[in-house]
């Protein structure tokens, strides 16, 4: 049996959840001025299209050893805050080794994709035990509108350094904008490739602050994680086997949505020939209405339950697509962009919450890296299926598109099936929720 779990300084606890957001916020910085933009600079050194893929999809899959990688460390290290820590300052140099290579000239598509899967595996190691230090640290009645809280200030966050990222390259990056000669003024100093540069190391120093904010969060006790036996005996609880199929499910939906996702932004780029601000303008309107969201969608958790928010998440997201099958400029790309900021921020809060609920503290690593290593495969092959579509249909953007949102629909049919109402009745049905829970919650109604 575990060791009784010491009880946590209120003040320790009061200080760590305080720090969590400005933490994500800097983290948030990190994403805004780079995540975002990879596959652009890809884009600028001449990538094809299944290099394009690649660009995005292999970082994710191989990036998935970062948590096993996490796990097995975890056994034998039992800081969590110093793991977390250590794969962030990682991260960070992944992303100022990158910058290095632009400013120098010397990067190439290969190498920018060998950054990203640096950056993706120092990225996905510390989000195990991140989730495993955090779900130990917020009360359950209280996860949805922290969760969402916290959420809200990194989607912010991003929304308003995307908008400065895209900004700097339109003035920083003097040759020919996908095809469409921009009228920016430049510096005599600029060269292609060094707005990149530019961004991705205000990227790395953003990613080393949130670290320090990091270390000066206390974190509660680890009681170490549960052995192979146990795991397996919780798979085969209703619990256990609810999580997998969850983490098996999302999987399956994430290589749906790989098919189209790695393109929207060359379908942008290329064929719609947007600039880099309206690029930055149409990425901040997903992650902005995702940010203005968030506290009512924790407030519909914590109500209603984390399952339905997740399946109208999944039903949004999987039709978001459909206004890029008649786009021939910004107004119906901008309304898909909405929508599919409405329909993420559903999902995302929604499977985390999920994911705390179906497990227990010693199994929840185990589940987190499963779906690290799960989407991560669903992701790839989403990514090289949609590269090698769009390459037999000589680049027809639109006809991938179309096929992302028939897979997409197929799967959101199915997820009611595989992700089960708790056992304790707690959660609202979907019908409910659309039909009553989206009236403003007070926060005496909240269930406890």
């Amino acid at each position: 049996m575990p060791s009784p779990r010491a009880p946590f300084p209120r003040h320790h606890r009061r200080r760590s959840l305080f720090l969590a957001v400005p933490e994500g916020m800097l983290y948030a910085g990190m994403v805004g001025f780079a995540e975002q933009w990879f596959v652009v600079d890809a884009i600028r050194l001449g990538a094809s299209a299944f290099e394009q893929g690649l660009i995005v999809g292999v970082p994710l899959f191989v990036g998935a050893l970062g948590p096993m990688l996490a796990v097995r460390l975890l056994r034998f290290v039992r800081s969590r805050r110093a793991l977390v820590a250590s794969f962030c300052a990682a991260q960070a140099a992944a992303l100022l080794l990158i910058a290095l290579l632009d400013a120098l000239g010397r990067q190439t598509p290969h190498l920018l994709i060998a950054g990203a899967v640096l950056y993706q595996i120092a990225g996905q190691g510390g989000s195990p035990a991140w989730t495993s230090w955090y779900g130990d640290l917020v009360p359950e009645r209280m996860r949805g509108n922290y969760f969402a809280h916290r959420t809200r200030a990194v989607q912010y966050t991003i929304c308003a350094t995307m908008v400065v990222a895209g900004l700097l390259l339109q003035s920083l990056e003097p040759h020919l904008c996908f095809g469409v000669t921009t009228t920016a003024w430049w510096p005599e100093w600029a060269s292609p490739g060094r707005g990149f540069a530019l961004i991705f190391a205000i990227a790395g120093l953003s990613r080393l602050a949130s670290t320090v904010l990091l270390l000066l969060s206390p974190e509660p006790k680890f009681n170490g994680l549960a052995s192979s036996g146990k795991v397996v005996q919780f798979l085969r609880t209703a619990r256990g086997g609810n999580a997998w199929r969850i983490v098996v499910g999302n999987a399956a939906y994430y290589a749906a949505v790989y098919l189209a996702s790695p393109f929207f932004l060359p379908f942008m780029a290329q064929e719609l020939h947007f600039s880099y601000v309206m690029l930055m303008a149409a990425l901040a309107a997903q992650i902005g209405l995702k940010a203005v969201l968030q506290r009512r969608y924790g407030e519909l958790i914590d109500r209603h339950g984390a399952r339905p928010v997740f399946l109208i998440g999944v039903l949004g997201v999987a039709i978001a697509p459909l206004p890029f099958l008649w786009a021939t400029g910004w107004p119906s790309v901008f309304a898909s962009q909405i929508a599919s900021g409405v329909a993420w921020g559903c999902l995302e809060l929604g499977l985390f919450v999920l994911l705390l609920q179906t497990t227990f503290r010693t199994t929840r690593v185990h589940a987190i890296a499963a779906q690290s290593g799960m989407n991560g495969f669903g992701q790839l092959a989403g990514s090289l299926a949609g590269g090698a579509l769009l390459a037999a249909t000589d680049r027809s953007f639109r006809i991938v598109i179309a096929v992302s949102i028939v897979a997409r629909l197929l799967l959101a049919l199915l997820a009611a099936k595989l992700v089960r109402p708790r056992e304790d009745g707690a959660d609202t049905g979907v019908k409910e929720l659309l039909l009553k829970g989206l009236r403003r919650t007070s926060p005496n109604e909240a269930r406890p």
